[in-house]
């Protein structure tokens, strides 16, 4: 509690004394008194009425926009699409907007009510002069009461005026400690008017180095994956599977894939807002018909249909009743909304369960049929049944390319042989 507010409360219990001491001098100034005092506090709980709405927007867009501003400098722009990191600064630029007019709006209330304020207290101090100098004049007042009386008057409103004006700071304090912010305002969605250039799934790596590489002399990275195809990259932990989709969604090195490339990580950046917002990068203009069709790829739309307010929930409540690996999946719904033409999945069947294991297989053979390319990692052979090739990778070397099958016996020959030998060793 703040010092004016105890300092108030414990000047308080004098205010009925000096008025019954109005009610000595004369009815009337009781009467008087009693109505500046309620003037007094019903302007400021007024000009707080209308002022906490403005307060409250104020301060939860400007919550809202620097959780967005830290969101998008953790994600990086390396793993931003450039017109996904436009709009999301768009976003938080109309959101901060919002903040400022809010608060200069409330600012202006308020100096609206305190002029209010102090017009009244003036009209009501000149009052109760006018009253003691009639009843002076009828003789029903002595002068010296009628001074007495404009002190009495001043004493028993200034601790009301005090607790009228600081009793947001308790309320205040009170929802703090109940909860942190409020999301307000929700976009609505609309048509989509951005044309999209329809671009090659072609993917190419020349002479490509990662820097996991143990020896600088071991031959670079080639390989070429032909539209329509889904190339699975598997290999141990740490022999450079992320850096390569890392390289191939940041066109770095040697490493080519078109412009519209979309990568999820193992781990995804989730930004606040709706799901719809989550799903269509954050675009002023976007198709719910895309959204959900995208949401239902990505195996979402199920479990976005039992939440109350569907895809405009709050993306941070649905993933508190989610599991984790939901959050993978949405940000799979965002990465497929444009359907790009070359998709690279960070480890896209870790953690998931059996309907997302599913629901990601499928989209790669949708994707395949449709013409667009497909680059996924994967630790276990069991994730690899939607694949064509795969790219067998050892700390930055290329142990093998080709026809799934073909590498894959190679890459699990070496685990059944030693599988034989400990069993072998077992037995004798």
């Amino acid at each position: 509690m703040s010092p004016p507010i105890g300092a108030a409360l414990a000047d308080a219990i004098w205010a009925p004394i000096f008025l019954v001491g109005l009610a000595f001098f004369h009815p009337l100034m009781c009467l008087l008194a009693c109505v500046a005092i309620a003037g007094t506090v019903g302007i400021q709980t007024i000009g707080h009425q209308i002022g906490r709405a403005r307060v409250e927007e104020a301060r939860g867009h400007g919550f809202k926009s620097g959780q967005i501003a830290s969101q998008i400098d953790a994600a990086g722009a390396t793993s931003l699409r450039t017109d996904h990191h436009r709009n999301l600064w768009r976003h938080w630029f109309d959101i901060r907007v919002r903040a400022v007019r809010a608060e200069a709006k409330g600012t202006d209330i308020q100096g609206a009510v305190m002029a209010v304020l102090r017009t009244w207290k003036l009209c009501a101090q000149s009052a109760m002069l006018g009253l003691g100098a009639y009843l002076v004049l009828q003789a029903g007042l002595s002068p010296g009461a009628m001074v007495a009386a404009t002190i009495l008057l001043a004493r028993a409103s200034a601790p009301l005026d005090v607790l009228s004006a600081q009793w947001p700071v308790v309320v205040d304090a009170g929802r703090s400690l109940r909860a942190l912010a409020t999301i307000l305002a929700q976009h609505p969605l609309k048509p989509d008017t951005i044309p999209v250039k329809e671009q090659s799934a072609r993917v190419l790596v020349s002479s490509l180095r990662l820097s996991v590489a143990s020896d600088s002399n071991s031959p670079p990275l080639n390989f070429e994956v032909q539209p329509g195809e889904t190339l699975g990259v598997i290999g141990s932990f740490g022999s450079g599977k992320t850096e390569l989709l890392r390289a191939l969604q940041g066109l770095t090195g040697a490493a080519r894939a078109c412009q519209n490339t979309m990568f999820v990580s193992a781990e995804p950046q989730i930004f606040t807002g709706s799901i719809a917002q989550n799903i269509s990068g954050f675009r002023t203009e976007a198709k719910a018909a895309q959204i959900l069709n995208a949401a239902k790829a990505a195996g979402l739309a199920d479990d976005v249909a039992k939440l109350d307010e569907g895809f405009n929930s709050d993306v941070d409540v649905a993933l508190s009743a989610w599991p984790k690996a939901m959050r993978y999946r949405l940000a799979l719904a965002h990465a497929i909304y444009d359907s790009p033409p070359v998709l690279l999945l960070d480890d896209p069947f870790n953690g998931q369960p059996p309907e997302g294991v599913h629901a990601i297989a499928a989209l790669c053979e949708a994707r395949s049929k449709a013409g667009k390319t497909t680059i996924f990692t994967a630790r276990h052979p069991t994730a690899l049944g939607s694949v064509h090739k795969l790219l067998w990778l050892d700390k930055g070397q290329n142990l093998g390319f080709g026809p799934r099958d073909s590498v894959l016996a190679c890459f699990l020959a070496p685990r059944a042989s030693q599988e034989r030998a400990t069993q072998l060793d077992l037995a004798s």
